[in-house]
């Protein structure tokens, strides 16, 4: 491969992320809780993760009547995969796409919906319930136990658009220069020396 052409995927790339970023940016402007309230906030974020879903669907080439698309972690995600047929669904797992934000979408057949045993408990997975009763939420939230990563899932159908413009391998090898370990990248930054109240105050006029 030629210079030139290795330049040129590694622009692809930087742009695909910049893209990612301003849409995440964009969906933080006006998120809220998915699960909680009917404010002009929630609605905005309940209508994003859902066409989160069906960005998902197209992406697989899916019908929304046949299929119904689940987000998870990893290990929520493979504890309902371990309840399905093989045959039965589609994963897209976003570190396959270079993204490391622990999200995996199951496209899964609205048939076997209701076959699934293994309970989840949590926030959304219930309309009422009583001492010895549950009304169950309609699918796929009775799946969703508590709140997604609903800014990751977002994250993740965005990035599945970009993919689906710019090629499968956008997000993978983007060679950079950042090096550092974990406690140096989470923890040193202009704030680390500061204690009390004037890192309070730091943070106010940061805010």
């Amino acid at each position: 491969m030629s210079a030139t052409s290795e330049t040129s995927k590694n622009t692809s790339r930087i742009d695909a992320f910049a893209a990612l970023e301003k849409s995440m940016f964009a969906a933080l402007e006006t998120y809220a809780n998915v699960h909680r309230g009917s404010g002009p906030a929630s609605t905005v974020t309940t209508r994003l993760y859902e066409k989160a879903r069906q960005i998902v669907l197209d992406y697989l080439g899916l019908s929304a009547q046949k299929f119904c698309v689940v987000f998870g972690s990893g290990m929520h995600s493979a504890r309902l995969q371990s309840a399905l047929p093989a045959d039965s669904f589609f994963a897209l797992k976003s570190k396959d796409f270079g993204l490391n934000i622990g999200v995996t979408a199951l496209a899964i057949a609205k048939n076997q919906l209701k076959k699934i045993k293994t309970g989840f408990v949590g926030g959304g997975t219930t309309k009422l319930y009583g001492n010895d009763w549950v009304m169950w939420a309609n699918f796929p939230d009775r799946l969703e136990a508590g709140t997604p990563a609903i800014i990751n899932c977002m994250a993740f159908a965005k990035a599945l658009l970009l993919v689906s413009e710019m090629g499968k391998e956008v997000f993978l090898n983007l060679h950079h220069n950042a090096s550092g370990s974990v406690e140096e990248i989470l923890f040193n930054d202009e704030l680390e020396n500061l204690q009390g109240v004037e890192l309070l105050n730091k943070l106010k006029k940061m805010w």
